[in-house]
């Protein structure tokens, strides 16, 4: 199956890299990531198409079919608009994504007072990371989203241990209040934000 979207293009790159499986069933990808099976954006049905009212039951079926043992549905379509309404209607939460792009290289900027910038490097920075990744999340959920973050931090540590990408954080003092990475891609470089 054929992708032409450059984010789409670099998030299976990324999840390959991370231990990710794609599989080509022709008229879709089935993306799985033993390591995180509670990752949705790494356990998912992914359809060359725009979304479509009449298909809604069809990529549900290939979605239990695929993926039996996952807490959640995910699907994924490669080209934007369609009858996002319908899977909506039908209890799907309908998320759209704008991939940015760019040839150059923003300039350097100083953090604000009392931020320190550097890389992660130790394991409080790395927990701290998942910490992050998961403050958004309701009381009630934490728990289950931490065991994601830290399944994805671990993941990203590796892509920085391997030498494929730098993760940096933003610090009041000792506490993590922002992270990034860059990822490199061949000739591509992709934003990672926790």
């Amino acid at each position: 199956m054929r992708i032409d979207s450059p984010g789409l293009t670099t998030d299976l790159d990324l999840l390959r890299l991370q231990g990710a499986t794609v599989t080509d069933h022709g008229d879709h990808l089935v993306v799985r990531t033993e390591t995180n099976p509670t990752f949705w954006w790494g356990n998912f049905v992914l359809v060359p198409t725009e979304a479509r009212a009449a298909e809604v039951d069809r990529w549900v079926a290939r979605f239990e079919e695929e993926l039996p043992d996952a807490g959640h549905r995910a699907v994924g379509f490669a080209l934007p608009g369609g009858d996002t309404d319908a899977w909506a209607a039908r209890g799907w939460d309908v998320e759209v994504d704008v991939d940015l792009a760019t040839t150059s290289v923003p300039a350097p900027a100083d953090a604000p007072d009392g931020i320190l910038l550097r890389a992660l490097v130790s394991d409080d920075d790395w927990d701290q990371s998942a910490q992050v990744g998961g403050s958004d999340t309701p009381e009630d959920r934490r728990d289950g989203r931490l065991v994601f973050e830290r399944r994805r931090a671990a993941a990203q540590r590796a892509l920085v241990e391997s030498g494929r990408a730098r993760w940096f954080g933003a610090f009041d003092g000792d506490r993590l209040v922002a992270d990034l990475g860059v990822v490199r891609l061949g000739d591509l470089a992709r934003y990672q934000e926790s």
